[in-house]
């Protein structure tokens, strides 16, 4: 426990009451334990960092045998599935993988998790649902 001679009637920073033998005594300060609490100072830093670990690259135009083999995953996946889908974001190709959400034939979109991906930006899907056996497989 922390000392405090020589000031008489002094409260320490953990809220006990200094005895006659200069000890001090009692429950720790509620509000002392708040500078120990997680601070991010640097808010988005992380997120800006991984950013720009991307290294940017071109969209790369698909083939009519790719596009199609891509149609045929969609039509192999399935909502409540886990896949790894690799698309392109702005700059970059990105995997994501997780739940499928939606399969959006309308507004040919693909949910994953919460991550709406056009099919226009699709490279490539990878699931448990896309059978094994199929020859335009990867």
């Amino acid at each position: 426990m922390p000392e405090t001679r020589g000031c008489p009637g002094a409260r320490a920073a953990w809220g006990g009451e200094v005895t006659g033998g200069g000890y001090v005594l009692g429950r720790p300060d509620p509000k002392r334990a708040r500078q120990f609490m997680p601070f991010a100072a640097l808010r988005g830093y992380y997120e800006l960092v991984h950013q720009t670990e991307r290294v940017p690259e071109r969209r790369r135009d698909l083939s009519q045998e790719d596009r199609e083999r891509l149609s045929r995953k969609l039509a192999h996946l399935r909502k409540g599935s886990m896949a790894t889908v690799t698309f392109y974001d702005g700059d970059a190709y990105v995997s994501v993988t997780g739940v499928v959400a939606r399969i959006d034939p309308e507004a040919q979109a693909l949910t994953v998790v919460k991550r709406v991906i056009a099919y226009a930006d699709l490279l490539d899907i990878q699931s448990e649902d896309i059978p094994d056996e199929c020859p335009w497989q990867d």
